[in-house]
């Protein structure tokens, strides 16, 4: 009956019931036992829904995507980086991305995908990351996919500067195609930019910061990149399939392939002419700096409904990099300044090519591997008279290795660093008042949640996590957040173990003489670096004052302490100068002339951070669907017709006054449809009565004219 496929929302069961009564009016045979029968309604979430009762901040439909009128999920989430970053997290990793409400291997299943694929996005808290075995640091994506699509897509793009170079190409092909959970989508894309020079946009430079202006070149912006020359290079790939209707496997691939190459300036050196120093330009040869690197990651998820409250997950990942760097550091002075002393050169001459040798290069590889896996289950523990209470037990493992060298004046340096993580995670979501049923419903919903981990660091030893919140819905459209959490992390391989890059002519901002400085920079590795310790309070709220208009108002208020922190000297300020001298050096003038900028431990670090804003959105015009073909018939239609001209031609196997033959399914009282069960699909031997798998029709077919209900279809 077409009054089935409206059960699952709670306006569509209203509907129902008044198409069942007209139905019961044209059957009088049925009609008196559909009335002393009970109707059962079973509500269920939308499709894709995530765990737990914690609403979505945010919930963009089709019209809102297709308003920000990018390609892509990737184009998409960086459009709306500022709903989904987090100030609760120690890094700008981005949000937890899920599919359908289901886990999946990283981000690279769906970063190509076209937006059109998509049927609406939401934006929920960082509390809900927990309910899928992540921690609290991060929002949470969720996807809804469109149960069919297909596209093929070729783009080819290009820019340029309004002066200069700088010129950009790019393109990209792709083929995705999605049939309910089964899901296939390979991109291919390369990008191509070129190099932009200081001299191209008017850089002015103090002559005493570039060099001494009685060398024979003191303007070397001509030499300078202010953006350097890339090119890269992508090949992604994902494969989903429903192994059966409780599992489904997914598995990504993707390859990237990065270059860079970069003009640091003239090559610059100090000579000494009795008493007097002179810092020149030694030669017309600029500095470069290449560099490439090649990135190889896998990924596979399998997610499976081990019953009708008990869910598992299982993750695993491998990634491989090679990064090379290829850096240009000067020339060797020494036998320069013996041909000064000889007489043989003047300081502000030219120098001979056989005097300055070979330029001085160092060169640095670093190699990574990074695997992990993850085992997620989740369900409901027992009943309280609030709800269920709720149950994730992650338990997970990662191991990574680095291989880093560097070779400086001819002298080799190696450095090989290892990892395994092995750690656990386990939280309750223990419901206090439920509207819903009917305990302390003047409270409204309010659930506690308790949380907590351990990670045993193989260099580090032990690190625990514990955690505490409340979410509080007291009305419809108000929502409040309140979280405890206490965690310690360990620095990185990269932040321990890089090679040591030492740059030469690097441009930098000196806060302590307000003035730009070209130095020698040195970035890399810290073997030193501890492990910190944050304490982090939070109190959010979510409100929707209005139900006919997409309005949100939200706040969060975060206040974090962190001992032993970790930050990277980036900047040059007095402060920093002042607590760790040792990383900055000036001449006898006072001026920089170089900075490491390697990470360090600070002994505490407070951020109290208060963001609020609002989201608005509104329909100007709805979209109308186009009239169909003169005589078009969809092939769910013409099945239907077929059916019903078969029927009427068959001859009717009928008893006495027309009644239904015995065994033939009719109208009697113990007759099977006489119980009519709604719960969204139907029964086995029903006439198809509208287009096949519900809403949506086969490949290059719509539904019935008109939008299908919400998040129920394309």
């Amino acid at each position: 009956m077409p009054c089935l496929s409206l059960s699952c929302r709670r306006a569509g069961s209203a509907l129902l019931l008044a198409g069942c009564s007209l139905f019961a009016l044209s059957t009088p045979a049925a009609a008196q036992s559909v009335a002393s029968d009970d109707i059962v309604v079973t509500g269920q979430a939308p499709p894709g829904a995530v765990i737990g009762d914690i609403p979505a901040q945010n919930q963009l439909g089709r019209a809102d995507i297709d308003a920000y009128g990018v390609g892509t999920v990737s184009e998409l989430l960086d459009e709306i980086a500022s709903q989904t970053s987090s100030n609760q997290g120690r890094s700008d990793d981005g949000p937890v991305v899920l599919v359908n409400g289901k886990r999946i291997s990283g981000v690279n299943e769906v970063i190509d995908l076209p937006t059109e694929a998509i049927l609406r996005l939401d934006i929920l808290p960082e509390e809900v990351a927990l309910k899928y075995g992540y921690d609290a640091q991060r929002k949470v994506v969720n996807i809804i996919l469109h149960r069919r699509f297909r596209s093929q897509v070729a783009n080819a793009g290009g820019g340029m500067a309004t002066a200069g170079q700088g010129e950009n190409l790019a393109g990209d092909v792709g083929y995705t195609r999605i049939r309910d959970n089964d899901r296939v989508s390979v991109t291919a894309r390369a990008k191509s930019s070129a190099s932009l020079l200081e001299s191209e946009r008017d850089v002015i430079v103090d002559p005493e910061a570039a060099g001494d202006p009685t060398g024979r070149v003191s303007d070397d912006r001509a030499y300078r990149t202010l953006s350097p020359a890339t090119r890269s290079y992508m090949l992604n790939a994902t494969v989903a399939h429903q192994l059966s209707e409780t599992a489904n496997l997914s598995w990504n691939g993707r390859a990237d392939y990065k270059t860079s190459k970069a003009l640091n300036g003239l090559p610059t050196g100090s000579l000494t002419d009795g008493d007097e120093t002179v810092d020149r330009i030694l030669s017309l040869d600029p500095l470069h700096q290449d560099t490439r690197a090649l990135t190889l990651s896998s990924g596979i998820s399998l997610n499976v409904d081990l019953s009708k409250t008990w869910r598992m997950s299982v993750i695993g990942s491998y990634s491989h990099s090679d990064s090379r760097t290829d850096s240009d550091r000067g020339y060797d002075l020494d036998d320069v300044q013996a041909a000064l002393d000889a007489g043989d050169v003047a300081t502000d001459g030219v120098l001979p090519a056989s005097l300055l040798g070979g330029m001085g290069t160092q060169k640095a590889r670093a190699l990574q591997d990074t695997g992990s896996a993850s085992l997620l289950v989740n369900g409901k523990l027992f009943k309280l008279p609030a709800g269920n209470v709720g149950m994730n037990l992650r338990l997970s493992g990662d191991t990574s290795s680095l291989r880093s060298s560097s070779m400086l004046d001819g002298v080799m340096s190696q450095r090989t660093a290892s990892r395994t993580n092995g750690g656990a995670q386990i939280s309750f979501d223990l419901p206090i008042a439920s509207r819903r049923n009917g305990f302390l419903p003047v409270l409204g919903t309010l659930t506690a949640n308790m949380n907590a981990s351990v990670t045993q660091v193989s260099d580090y030893g032990t690190l625990g996590t514990l955690g505490y919140g409340l979410s509080w819905t007291p009305r419809t459209g108000i929502t409040i957040i309140t979280a405890v959490n206490n965690d310690r992390t360990a620095p990185t391989l990269d932040q321990r173990n890089s090679p040591t890059i030492t740059t030469s002519n690097v441009r930098v901002y000196d806060y302590v003489r307000g003035q730009s400085v070209t130095v020698t920079q040195v970035s890399g590795g810290n073997p030193a670096l501890t492990a910190d310790n944050r304490h982090q309070f939070k109190l959010g709220a979510t409100v929707k004052p209005l139900t006919k208009v997409n309005l949100t108002l939200s706040a969060n208020y975060v206040s974090s302490e962190t001992r032993d922190a970790i930050i990277s000297l980036t900047g040059v300020s007095s402060a920093l100068e002042a607590a760790f001298p040792d990383r900055y050096s000036r001449d006898e003038e006072g001026m920089l002339t170089r900075i490491d900028t390697r990470s360090v431990n600070v002994a505490r670090e407070e951020v109290k951070q208060l963001r609020w804003g609002l989201n608005f959105t509104q329909l100007l015009r709805k979209p109308k669907r186009p009239e169909p073909p003169a005589g078009f018939v969809p092939p769910w239609r013409r099945t239907a017709v077929q059916g019903d001209e078969a029927q009427m031609a068959a001859p009717k196997a009928e008893g006495g006054d027309g009644q239904p033959a015995e065994g033939a399914p009719g109208g009697g009282p113990d007759a099977e449809q006489d119980a009519i069960l709604v719960d969204g699909h139907r029964p086995d031997d029903a006439t198809p009565m509208g287009p096949p798998g519900g809403f949506g029709g086969p490949d290059g077919f719509g539904p019935p004219p008109g939008p299908p209900p919400d998040g129920m279809g394309p």
